[in-house]
């Protein structure tokens, strides 16, 4: 995913806001099921170095069961 966000930025020159959520359903299901983080399909590795390369303002979409963990994983990590 870290890729994704150096794509983005080579055409762009920034990303303005990244929305940060797990997934439920594999890549290119078409499906949008938030999954808290490390709990779906993406990964928290995946999900961690994204957030670092693209250096942007986060709104975390998770589950709101386990949005307090979701947070306190996202500030130790970053």
């Amino acid at each position: 995913m870290g890729q994704v966000a150096d794509t983005i930025l080579g055409i762009t020159g920034r990303i303005d806001l990244i929305h940060c959520n797990d997934s439920q359903g594999a890549f290119d299901s078409g499906a949008d099921r938030h999954a808290n983080l490390g709990e779906g399909s993406v990964g928290m590795d995946n999900i961690i170095n994204c957030l670092k390369t693209a250096n942007a303002p986060i709104v975390l979409e998770t589950p709101f069961d386990g949005v307090a963990a979701d947070l306190a994983l996202l500030r130790k990590a970053l």
